[in-house]
């Protein structure tokens, strides 16, 4: 030990020292890591809380969640910036000249992290602004999918195919909320009569538990027969709703309005001048 001392030229205390400095430095490490842990209990205990006053701010829904996930993110990023001010000066960088450096460099990079500021306000006025929040279905940048988390810089969305994409919020410019949770389909069958709808809306709800077995990723909600619709010109429709994956149309093009009409000539009920009507809302 002596020989690797004298070829270094470091000195028992000298080494002391530098491991005591090591030691608190890994200190205020793991002490950081602890507080983050314990606050991330603290807020799943919230969140799920059943009892006191978090039920009701956490009742509130998805804006509720959302804004605690930033405050969290925030929460984290200002305990990591002070831990490692208090490791600054553990190595011998005064702490204050630290903080007062921050000025200096937020200029000296501010022209480099212009993208960074634009997302923070950006995401800060998405927010508050009540735009979308954790949970909601949306339409980003081209991009549909619900949103699973929101960031000081980005925007997270998980689209129907699993897929999950992170939108910086400085890219954010048109924001459409389906706030049916998708996009709501109709289906309109025309029938011949009143007397034919019971058998009619019978077929629906075959065809319509079949293809949201089977693609069940993309219907959202059971389909529901919502009974007959008669028309002033005499005309009477069965009429079939659901919920899909917005831009997912061809499940309804392609699946269930042909299997509608092969149901219904399976049955033998006529479908007049062969009337099936789709529309979106």
């Amino acid at each position: 030990m002596d020989f690797f001392l004298k070829i270094f030229e470091i000195s028992p205390v000298s080494l002391i020292h530098k491991a005591q400095k090591i030691a608190i430095v890994l200190l205020i490490l793991l002490t950081c890591q602890g507080i983050m842990r314990v606050i991330m209990i603290l807020n799943q205990w919230m969140v799920e809380s059943k009892r006191g006053p978090f039920r009701y701010i956490f009742a509130r829904g998805n804006k509720s969640i959302t804004i605690n996930l930033l405050t969290i993110n925030f929460i984290k990023y200002f305990l990591y910036f002070t831990a490692f001010g208090y490791i600054l000066s553990e190595i011998g960088i005064d702490y204050r000249a630290y903080m007062a450096s921050l000025s200096i460099i937020g200029v000296a990079i501010g022209f480099g992290s212009q993208g960074l500021v634009q997302d923070v306000v950006t995401g800060l006025f998405l927010i508050f602004e009540g735009q979308y929040a954790v949970g909601d279905m949306v339409e980003i940048s081209g991009q549909t999918g619900i949103v699973e988390g929101i960031t000081l810089r980005t925007t997270a969305l998980r689209n129907h195919l699993g897929e999950l994409l992170t939108i910086p919020n400085r890219n954010i410019a048109v924001v459409g909320n389906f706030r049916n949770g998708g996009l709501l389909v109709c289906i309109d069958v025309a029938v011949t009569d009143r007397e034919a709808a019971p058998a009619a809306l019978e077929k629906l709800s075959f065809v319509s538990r079949e293809i949201h077995r089977q693609f069940a990723g993309v219907v959202l909600s059971e389909p529901v027969t919502l009974g007959a619709v008669a028309l002033e010109t005499g005309e009477v429709f069965v009429r079939l709703q659901t919920t899909i994956w917005p831009g997912q149309t061809w499940v309804v093009d392609q699946q269930m309005v042909p299997r509608i009409r092969e149901q219904f000539a399976a049955g033998g009920l006529t479908i007049p001048a062969d009337r099936v009507v789709v529309f979106h809302r």
